[in-house]
């Protein structure tokens, strides 16, 4: 007799529970952020924006199966109270969460982020909101990355270039080559390399040449790249000269392709390639094959 009264409570209250679950998981869901990574540029796309804002990149939507996504929670805590722990922060990893969250949170936060930028004494805090204000595409930060050029500090440096080769500021392009010809650490040539391409600053070629000889490894890889974009095709026999050098034989079979505008194929982006990769060995060939004749070439399709 018992069980005919409590069977109909007992089914009331697992139905409660299951409603009191969906309502946890709705504000759950509600209060997270989708992010996908770029498979052009490695960076970070907010859900809901259809293309990276660094490179212009458009893929899968967000959340679209088989695309990698980041779930980071959203806070409703105040500007401020981020910005002063984001400032003070000294672990990079969580240093760079905090920031993601703030961008995430407040997409017109470029303004403060350039007042901390300005007035902070953490060079770390500098250089990370540089790249805040890039993501946030707030290029009424140029100035201050331009005199940023000249800081003492490396990574100040590397980002202010990265940033303004992110934002498109061509105006930059006479003080980017100033700090370019001048620079000495080879993180500050790389991003400024690569700011001088997404810039196409041509007239940058001859310090591209000046520099090559004296970086190596991963450097001397950006480099011969930006050479491929910027330089012609007087820069082939050079360029050529690299392919034999593991750590740049990708970069000058790809800068060999840009200048002479022969396909010499793709790059295979995975661990189970051939080495060295089929596009490789297909341009020392032609290289072998052109370089006595040079500058000669029937096959060309040139700059």
């Amino acid at each position: 007799m018992i069980w005919i009264i409590l069977f109909p409570l007992v089914v009331w209250f697992n139905f409660w529970i299951a409603g009191k679950r969906r309502d946890q998981m709705g504000q759950i869901a509600h209060n997270v952020l989708a992010i996908r990574r770029c498979g052009g540029c490695g960076a970070n796309i907010l859900s809901g924006r259809p293309s990276c804002e660094r490179c212009g990149w458009t893929g899968a939507p967000p959340l679209m199966p088989g695309v990698p996504v980041i779930i980071v929670a959203q806070t409703s805590e105040p500007i401020g109270g981020l910005l002063l722990r984001f400032d003070n922060e000294h672990d990079l990893a969580a240093k760079e969460r905090l920031l993601l969250t703030l961008t995430g949170q407040d997409p017109l936060a470029g303004p403060v982020l350039l007042r901390l930028a300005e007035s902070t004494a953490n060079s770390d805090t500098r250089w990370m909101a540089m790249r805040g204000m890039a993501t946030l595409r707030y290029t009424a930060c140029a100035q201050f990355l331009e005199s940023s050029l000249k800081d003492s500090d490396v990574f100040v440096r590397a980002n202010a270039a990265r940033a303004l080769g992110d934002l498109r500021i061509g105006t930059a392009a006479a003080a980017l080559m100033v700090m370019f010809a001048a620079e000495k650490e080879p993180a500050a040539v790389e991003q400024a390399s690569l700011a001088l391409r997404m810039l196409d600053i041509k007239s940058a070629a001859p310090f591209i040449r000046q520099k090559l000889p004296v970086f190596t490894g991963q450097t001397r890889s950006w480099l011969v790249q930006a050479l491929g974009e910027l330089g012609s095709v007087d820069d082939v026999p050079a360029i050529a000269g690299y392919l034999d050098d593991m750590a740049t034989e990708w970069a000058a079979t790809f800068a060999l392709a840009q200048l002479s505008g022969v396909n010499f194929g793709p790059h295979r982006m995975n661990g189970l390639s051939a080495y060295p990769e089929p596009a490789t060995l297909a341009a020392r060939a032609w290289w072998q094959s052109h370089k006595g004749a040079w500058p000669r070439c029937d096959d060309c399709s040139r700059k």
